[in-house]
């Protein structure tokens, strides 16, 4: 009678044994023997194994939520690196694996504050500590010590499981910024010459208020002229500006010879002190090309060669 009320308690405890000392991650199945009894016993063996369906389904629907998470996160541009209260790293995505120069596996449960084989890991290393100091959201933006050009944000944050960073390549946009300021001083430079020529006619007219007739006529002409030459500069600047966009429709058959001979005029007009010599030793073939930007193109290479 004793060995039959024991053996039920005794099979429980040999059960959940290995569950209790974390050799097995989920609750485990009674056999048969025991559910099938027809007593308590087998009603609390019968209890616990739909506890522990129960309990392994929603274990299989966190897992499955989690590896969506980390999909998620893996197809991010921005490198995510999350650490735990003692700023070891519990979670870090693919781009902040290739950020860092880092294996996932080499980076989990260790700490952070350890990685410092290169630039970006030592200003992650910074920020880490930052955080950990202010207790608020940091963020920096800086140039690679061993890469040059290579631009990086990084922000820092504490949320409620520990630390967060979160990695940004800021590369392009820096790239963008320069295209922009080296356009801004090739305009300032095209626009230059142009409007110093009508601003020298419109003195002419306030220093020189006895100008014969034919003088002014030539004046009001060459002002005339100047400003359509201005006006098709702008328009070169603004073809110029958005070049990735040509269309082909620009493109027109051309003859480079008559281009050449434009600019030389141009040139002229406003510097007649120059000498420019033209030699065609073979007929020009004509070329599909954008004549404007190839005519600004010519004028660039004629001042400079006539600056230095």
């Amino acid at each position: 009678m004793l060995n039959y009320v024991s053996f039920p308690i005794r099979e429980i405890i040999r059960i959940m044994r290995p569950y209790q000392e974390g050799k097995i991650g989920a609750l485990p199945y009674f056999p048969p023997q025991l559910v099938n009894l027809n007593n308590d016993f087998g009603r609390l063996a019968t209890t616990l194994n739909r506890m522990s369906s129960k309990i392994q389904l929603q274990i299989e629907s966190l897992l499955e939520t989690q590896q969506e998470r980390e999909s998620i996160l893996d197809a991010l541009s921005e490198g995510i690196i999350a650490c735990n209260e003692n700023c070891e790293v519990v979670y870090v995505n693919q781009t902040a694996c290739k950020m860092i120069e880092m294996a996932r596996a080499s980076l989990i449960n260790q700490p952070l504050k350890k990685l410092a084989n290169n630039s970006l890991q030592k200003k992650c290393k910074a920020v880490l500590q930052q955080v950990l100091l202010q207790g608020k959201t940091v963020s920096q933006l800086f140039e690679l010590e061993d890469k040059s050009k290579c631009y990086f944000e990084i922000v820092g944050m504490r949320i409620s499981t520990g630390p967060l960073l979160i990695l940004e390549e800021k590369s392009s946009e820096h790239k963008l910024l320069a295209i922009g300021n080296n356009f801004i001083q090739h305009a300032s430079h095209e626009l230059r010459t142009p409007i110093a020529v009508l601003k020298g006619y419109a003195e002419t007219f306030f220093d020189l208020s006895d100008l014969s007739e034919d003088l002014l006529k030539q004046i009001k002409q060459k002002i005339v002229k100047t400003s359509e030459s201005l006006s098709q500069l702008v328009t070169k600047l603004l073809k110029l500006a958005d070049i990735e966009q040509l269309s082909q429709e620009n493109f027109l058959k051309t003859n480079i010879a008559h281009l050449v001979y434009h600019v030389r005029d141009q040139v002229l007009a406003l510097k007649p002190e120059v000498q420019i010599e033209i030699v065609e030793k073979k007929p020009a073939i004509p070329v599909f090309m954008d004549p404007g930007l190839i005519d600004l193109a010519l004028m660039n290479l004629v001042e400079n060669a006539i600056k230095y």
